[in-house]
């Protein structure tokens, strides 16, 4: 006789599958074995053996589409998410859309600890005010980005399109680096001065 969930072969007595615990139903009732293996029309279910094998197969395909999604994801970026540069890039489009949110505390994290030491939230959301007098309900993007990183110093220079058009070609920031993690370098003293 036959497991009709998971198809091992079982014992003529079984009233359980010992496989997968599925209780058996036969052409008799619960329990009754029939003799001979699956009951004539009843095609057996996959073998445990088959269904691990589905499962692998499976999982190496997820695999295979996670791994080639975070290749493309790198290559549309203009490198790798993980390094010092991947991380500069981000950095920059994260910055507009903040800017673009009016996110002003998550935009002022993004800075230095010694460059927010020198100008407040408050000073720096002031000086703020006036760049978004000249950015209006227009939105603003960073494209054409270079970074060049010397150790813990990185240099990014991108154009700035404001509602789809360039308004400032060839902007350029520094950043640095502390305990593993990038912060912008200029602007919040530029901002406060």
């Amino acid at each position: 006789m036959f497991c009709l969930e998971c198809g091992i072969r079982l014992a003529e007595d079984n009233v359980f599958c010992h496989s997968c615990g599925a209780r058996l139903l036969t052409s008799q009732g619960v329990g009754q074995p029939v003799s001979g293996g699956v009951p004539a029309g009843r095609r057996s279910a996959p073998t445990a053996v088959a269904r691990s094998a589905f499962a692998m197969i499976a999982l190496a395909l997820a695999a295979g589409v996670v791994v080639a999604v975070l290749v493309l994801s790198d290559v549309i970026g203009g490198g790798h998410s993980g390094s010092d540069e991947g991380q500069i890039r981000s950095m920059l489009h994260r910055e507009a859309e903040l800017l673009n949110k009016r996110a002003l505390e998550p935009y002022y994290e993004l800075f230095d600890p010694q460059s927010r030491s020198n100008c407040s939230l408050e000073e720096f959301k002031r000086a703020a005010g006036f760049h978004f007098l000249i950015i209006g309900d227009n939105e603003l993007e960073v494209r054409n980005i270079s970074v060049d990183v010397e150790g813990d110093v990185a240099y990014a220079s991108y154009d700035l399109y404001l509602g789809g058009e360039l308004f400032n070609h060839d902007e350029s920031d520094r950043f640095i680096k502390i305990d593993g993690r990038w912060y912008d370098y200029d602007d919040v003293r530029e901002l406060c001065e």
